[in-house]
């Protein structure tokens, strides 16, 4: 009975987290940044999301411009890893996706400028 009452209390302590997505337009720059008020994923690394909605199928090319060592993420709608890297050029459906900033090791802070150099 302990070990249930303490289960829940550990997972009742936890603070969830709100991490909506921005929008991000198909074509065009965000800037952002990764630090302490970022959003963070399971392996404690910050991460900053966008949602990007194609109105048809096409190539996107998306380009990360950073100091740091950050990362992009492409995920479906279901949110499955698609691709990820510095750079990504794909030919994609239509339909919503997502796009994580992401930082490689915990602790790991940044501005950043991201590109979508355009849906053709």
């Amino acid at each position: 009975m302990r070990l249930v009452l303490l289960l829940f209390l550990a997972v009742w302590s936890v603070p969830a987290q709100v991490c909506a997505p921005a929008r991000m337009l198909t074509v065009g720059a965000i800037t952002g940044s990764l630090d302490d008020a970022s959003c963070f994923l399971s392996d404690s690394t910050a991460f900053a999301s966008y949602r990007l909605d194609l109105p048809a199928r096409g190539n996107v090319r998306l380009t990360l411009s950073t100091a740091q060592d950050f990362v992009l993420i492409l995920r479906d709608s279901s949110g499955v890893k698609i691709e990820s890297g510095q750079s990504i050029l794909r030919a994609l459906e239509a339909g919503a996706y997502t796009v994580l900033v992401n930082a490689r090791v915990p602790g790991q802070v940044g501005a950043l400028v991201g590109d979508d150099e355009g849906f053709f």
